[in-house]
C-alpha cells in the first residue's frame, strides 16, 4: 500500500513547476546545488513512478496502455540508435533527448492513476490560477523595477556533467512572473487562456466569455503583453478560434472571424494612417532588446506592419535556418538524424555543406534550436520525426473521441482543452523549444496523461456495461 497519495503530489507539481525557479533562487546555497535543486521535480516524478509500478506489481494489477506506448520505445530506440551509429553518444546527446521527453514520466504517471472527474477539473483550475497568478505578479513587475528584480535569476556559476548552464537575460522592460524567461512565462499563459476560453463558453449560446472569465482571459491577456512576445499575442485569436472550433460553436467562430477582420482593420487605419501618421515602408532596423538601455515600445508592436520587417523576416535567421537545413535534409535522405548532440550536429551540417554551414561551427551561433520541428529533424531524421508526430496524432485522435462522444461535461471540457493547446504546440515549436520549457512541457504531457486516463475510464465504462447488459439478458 502506498501511504503517499499520488494524486496530491501530481497536484503539488503541476503548483510547484511554475513558482520553483524564485524559490530555489531565493535558497542562500551554493550554485554546485542550486544547479541539482533544479532538477528535484523531475526526481520526484520518476521516484513516485516507480513507486506506482511496484504498487500495480504487488497488487497484480498491470499498467495501463496508451496509444503511443509503441511509438516512445520505438523514438528512444530510434535515437539511441543514431546517437551509436553517427558517433554522438554523448552526455550533451542523451541531456538534449532527456530535455525532450522528461516529462513523458507525468504521463504515465497519471495514465495510471486513479483519478475522479472532479479531480480533472481541479488540475485545469490550478492551471488558470497560476496563469491569473502571474498576470497579477507581472503588473507589479512592469510597474516597479526593484521588485522585478527580485525575480531575476542568478548567473550561475556551476554545471552538471561537463553542462553549463546559461540564464538569458529578458529584454528590456519585459517581465517573466516566476519563470526563467519571458518565452517560457508567454507559453504557459497562452495555455491558461486555453483553459479560460474553454471554461467562459462552456454555457451554450454564449457570444463572449462569462464576466468572470473576462476578467481572467484579460489579467492573462496582460501578462502575456508584459513578457513583449510578438508571436505570443498575436496566437491568441487563432487559439480562441480553435476553442471555439474544437467546441462546435459554429455561430460564435463565425462571428468571432467577421469581428476580427472589422477590428484589426479599424485599428490599422486609426492608428497608423491618423494618430501616429505610420510609415509602412520604413526600413526595418534590428535592436537588440537585451542590450538596450530603453527602447520605443510603440516601434517594437508596430515593427511587423511594416514591408521592412518582412523583408527582414525573409532574410532572418529562423526561415533561413528551416528553408536550408530542412532542405539538407530530405536531400540527403537522412532517416535517423545525426543524434542529439547539438554541437556534433553541427559539425555534420558544416562537413555536408560548409559554404552554407559554416557559421553553425562558430561558439557563438545560438539559433539552431529556434526552429524546433527542424531541429529535430536533424537530431532524429525523417523517421524519428515521423514517430514522434504520428504520437501526437494518436493523442489529438484520442482527444477527439472525448469531446465527440463522452456524456460528461468535465470530459468535454478536457478534451477541448488538449486539442487546444495541441495546436498551440504544432505552430509555436516552429519558433520555440516548447517541449524542453519545464513549465510547458510538464503541462502539455500532464494534459495528455489526464486525456487518456479519461478516455481508459469511458471504455471501461462501456464495457462493465455491455458486461452486465448480457448478465440480465
Amino acid at each position: 500500500m502506498l501511504v503517499i497519495k499520488p494524486f496530491n503530489v501530481v497536484l503539488f507539481l503541476t503548483i510547484f513547476i511554475p513558482l520553483q525557479e524564485p524559490f530555489f533562487n531565493w535558497l542562500p546555497v551554493p550554485d554546485s546545488i542550486y544547479i541539482w535543486l533544479r532538477l528535484v521535480t523531475e526526481i520526484i516524478i520518476y521516484l513516485l513512478l516507480v513507486l506506482v509500478i511496484i504498487n500495480k506489481m504487488v497488487n497484480n494489477k498491470p499498467l495501463k496502455k496508451t496509444p503511443i506506448d509503441l511509438l516512445v520505445i520505438a523514438f528512444v530506440g530510434l535515437s539511441i540508435f543514431s546517437m551509436i551509429s553517427k558517433s554522438s553518444l554523448t552526455i550533451d546527446g542523451i541531456n538534449n533527448l532527456r530535455s525532450l521527453i522528461r516529462y513523458l514520466a507525468i504521463y504515465y504517471l497519471v495514465v495510471n492513476l486513479s483519478i475522479s472527474r472532479k479531480q480533472f477539473s481541479i488540475l485545469l483550475l490550478v492551471i488558470l490560477i497560476i496563469g491569473v497568478f502571474e498576470g497579477i505578479l507581472t503588473a507589479g513587475q512592469f510597474l516597479s523595477d526593484d521588485f522585478n528584480k527580485l525575480f531575476l535569476l542568478k548567473n550561475v556559476q556551476a554545471d552538471i556533467g561537463g553542462i553549463g548552464t546559461n540564464f538569458p537575460k529578458a529584454k528590456v522592460g519585459a517581465v517573466y512572473g516566476t519563470f526563467g524567461s519571458e518565452t517560457e512565462m508567454a507559453l504557459f499563459s497562452l495555455i491558461a487562456i486555453i483553459i479560460a476560453f474553454v471554461f467562459g463558453y462552456r454555457k451554450a449560446g454564449k457570444i463572449i466569455p462569462e464576466p468572470k472569465f473576462l476578467i481572467i482571459i484579460l489579467v492573462i491577456i496582460w501578462g502575456i503583453f508584459a513578457s513583449f512576445k510578438r508571436a505570443a499575442l498575436l496566437s491568441i485569436p487563432i487559439l480562441l478560434s480553435a476553442v471555439l472550433f474544437f467546441s462546435r460553436k459554429t455561430r460564435q467562430l463565425s462571428l468571432f472571424i467577421f469581428v476580427s477582420i472589422g477590428l484589426i482593420t479599424s485599428i490599422v487605419f486609426i492608428i497608423f494612417w491618423g494618430a501616429w501618421n505610420f510609415n509602412f515602408s520604413r526600413e526595418y532596423q534590428g535592436i537588440n532588446y537585451r542590450r538596450v538601455e530603453s527602447f520605443s515600445l510603440g516601434d517594437y508592436f508596430s515593427n511587423p506592419f511594416t514591408t521592412g520587417y518582412w523583408e527582414h523576416l525573409v532574410e532572418s535567421q529562423r526561415i533561413r535556418f528551416a528553408l536550408d537545413v530542412s532542405g539538407t535534409m530530405l536531400r540527403e535522405i537522412n532517416l535517423i538524424g545525426y543524434g542529439p548532440d547539438q554541437q556534433n550536429a553541427r559539425e555534420t551540417l558544416a562537413e555536408i555543406d560548409p559554404l552554407r554551414f559554416v557559421h553553425f561551427t562558430r561558439p557563438q551561433y545560438g539559433g539552431f534550436e529556434d526552429v524546433y520541428w527542424v531541429a529535430m529533424l536533424v537530431y532524429y531524421g525523417i523517421i524519428g520525426l515521423s514517430i514522434f508526430l504520428m504520437a501526437l496524432f494518436l493523442l489529438f485522435r484520442t482527444s477527439v473521441l472525448l469531446t465527440k462522444f463522452s456524456d460528461n461535461n468535465e470530459i468535454r471540457l478536457l478534451g477541448i482543452v488538449f486539442n487546444s493547446v495541441l495546436v498551440l504546440t504544432l505552430i509555436f515549436t516552429f519558433v520555440y523549444r516548447t517541449f524542453e520549457f519545464r513549465a510547458y512541457g510538464y503541462n502539455f504531457w500532464l494534459l495528455a496523461g489526464l486525456v487518456v486516463n479519461a478516455y481508459n475510464q469511458i471504455i471501461n465504462q462501456n464495457h462493465n456495461q455491455h458486461e452486465l447488459e448480457g448478465a440480465i439478458i
